[in-house]
């Protein structure tokens, strides 16, 4: 069945884009290195400045969640910091010295980031709370001028005399994320991320709080994918929609034009060219190529596709332990990892009213833990949504590093789905175990086509005069694109001219939805190789969590003896899996 939820299974890493997109620029320093660093910093055993991390206490590896204290940070004096740290380095007299500075920068940084994804996480966890909402716009509104101090500083590393140096301190990866076209953040690109953080908490508001009357009973949009009914769930989303298009799609608006003023003021011509180039290991026009296959061979295919998932319920302890044994079939890794994450109360999976309606990984830098939120409700989604999330939080834990590429990131989610989708004999009843299975192949043919959607609304949307762009000319697009790729039969279908504005992706984080669907043309290729040698295929899993060939994604992709994303043809060859497993779901 095609499911009512389509809100993607993850990559709400944060609120903010502008956060996510400042993190991936950052350095990639080595993990036993940065393990090191943090140790001693908190032993006291480093010059530092008067500003402090706060202190854990590890176990098994990890930090338990109710050992992290968050401390509202002083984003004057942090940012102040970095701009001294960035003047002593410009005037140190030896390699030891600008070391030292190094690791204060290093070690400052992530501990604003973690306290940005600390306060996130309480508020995600219960969204009524003004006291973490309020946190999260001030640490999110000051956040672009703290991260252009810290961009000077490492632009500086990367062109000083000591960039050999420093590789082999720091790691051989530590300058992975330079920005070689030298497009640091001026003044004005400062106050345009600023307001586009503002833009981007404006809208999340609006997803938490406003809302619609039903009966006795208000419904925001989150509390509307909660409800169970379907009758009752469709009415009132279209009631939602009804009272909040045209201003949640003016709001999309101002979030184009903010974002083609940066890309200007970088010395783009348009947006899309400007992220691609800062975060993506491939072309645009390489990826629309993508898009033209998928909507040829698997629109008309997805437009009459149908499959169900098994109804059973099954509960947390019930799900936990049969992935601890499955994981433990897959990898002992992967058994201990999740072991760990669970004894460490790193996945917080319980409903709650208030309770954001997706699923996140977070990486909390100064605690090196990962953390996992998300609401298990005891379905066939939820052991997905779980084990999604855990495949970003493994490759966390195996390297240190959750805020890599984006496609490379959801390799390791939606490979591991895959899988571990073999393994549903020892769950399920025997026709839900097969029920099962073909679901979760088949979800990964939803997530091509839809996310694939998503991506075309944003390139035609980028490719207008932002300016001339009005709600009904959004709602257009939408449904044009929704045709194009199978979603429906007509262009002018009014759900999907609206339905749209739900899918926080488009505003939060413009062109993430591409990672979703180059990745999950790499992780059907793994699963193939695992129904007949499993062993190679996690090998080939477990090389690509480490880049043992290359960090970058179609390289890394290749290394590993699999077929890049944007060779031609890579769709027509993928096509028939998927009409193999919806001739089984119909037999």
């Amino acid at each position: 069945m095609k499911s009512k939820f389509r809100m993607p299974k993850t990559g709400r890493l944060l609120t903010l884009i502008l956060a996510v997109s400042v993190f991936l620029s950052g350095c990639m320093m080595d993990a036993s290195r940065y393990r090191d660093l943090v140790d001693k910093w908190l032993s006291g055993g480093t010059e530092k400045s008067e500003l402090t991390v706060p202190q854990y206490n590890a176990e098994n590896g990890l930090v338990p969640f109710s050992k992290m204290k968050y401390e509202r940070p002083d984003a004057e004096a942090v940012t102040q910091r970095l701009s001294d740290l960035g003047f002593k380095m410009r005037t140190c007299a030896s390699f030891e010295e600008l070391k030292s500075y190094i690791e204060e920068m290093e070690l400052l940084y992530d501990w604003y980031c973690t306290m940005m994804n600390l306060a996130e996480i309480h508020h995600e966890t219960d969204m009524s709370d003004t006291f973490w909402a309020e946190e999260c716009v001030y640490l999110a509104e000051n956040e672009p001028a703290l991260t252009s101090e810290y961009d000077g500083c490492y632009a500086f590393l990367y062109d000083s005399a000591y960039r050999e140096q420093i590789l082999e301190n720091f790691g051989d990866a530590y300058f992975d994320h330079i920005w070689e076209e030298d497009v640091y953040y001026t003044d004005k690109v400062i106050e345009l991320l600023a307001e586009e953080a503002r833009l981007c908490e404006e809208y999340g508001g609006i997803l938490s709080s406003a809302s619609v009357q039903f009966g006795d009973t208000s419904y925001t949009y989150y509390d509307i994918y909660a409800v169970e009914d379907m009758d009752t769930y469709s009415d009132l989303l279209w009631r939602w929609y009804a009272a909040h298009y045209n201003r949640i799609a003016k709001l999309y608006i101002s979030l184009v034009q903010v974002r083609q003023q940066i890309a200007e003021e970088s010395g783009f011509d348009h947006y899309t060219e400007y992220l691609f180039s800062r975060e993506k290991d491939y072309t645009s026009q390489s990826f629309e190529a993508l898009l033209d296959e998928i909507a040829e061979e698997l629109g008309p295919l997805y437009l009459e596709a149908w499959w169900h998932e098994p109804d059973e319920t099954i509960s947390f302890d019930t799900c936990s332990a049969f992935l601890q044994n499955a994981f433990g079939e897959i990898s002992p890794t992967l058994r201990s990892g999740f072991e760990q994450m669970l004894a460490c109360d790193l996945i917080g999976y319980e409903p709650g009213t208030h309770k954001y309606g997706g699923a996140s990984t977070y990486d909390l830098y100064s605690y090196r833990s990962p953390y996992i939120l998300m609401s298990y409700t005891e379905d066939f989604y939820s052991i997905g949504t779980l084990v999604h999330e855990f495949g970003h939080a493994y490759a966390a834990m195996q390297t240190d590093d959750l805020y890599e590429t984006t496609d490379m990131s959801e390799v390791y989610s939606q490979t591991l789905e895959l899988l571990l989708s073999n393994y549903y004999d020892s769950l399920y009843s025997d026709e839900s175990a097969e029920a099962a299975k073909q679901a979760a192949v088949l979800n990964m043919l939803d997530t091509i086509v839809y996310q694939a959607y998503f991506a075309a609304v944003e390139f035609a949307v980028y490719a207008e005069d932002s300016n001339s762009l009005t709600p009904q000319r959004l709602g257009e697009i939408a449904g044009e694109q929704a045709c194009r790729f199978g979603l429906t039969d007509v262009s002018d279908d009014e759900y999907y001219q609206k339905d749209w504005i739900g899918t926080t992706h488009l505003f939060e984080f413009p062109f993430y939805v591409t990672g979703y669907v180059s990745s999950a043309c790499v992780a059907l290729q793994v699963w193939q190789l695992s129904l007949t040698d499993e062993a190679q295929a996690v090998r080939i899993y477990d090389r690509m969590i480490q880049r043992t060939e290359s960090r970058n994604f179609v390289e890394n992709v290749t290394a590993n003896g699999l077929e890049s994303p944007f060779e031609s043809g890579i769709i027509h060859r993928i096509k028939p899996v998927f009409v193999s497993c919806l001739e089984k779901a119909a037999a």
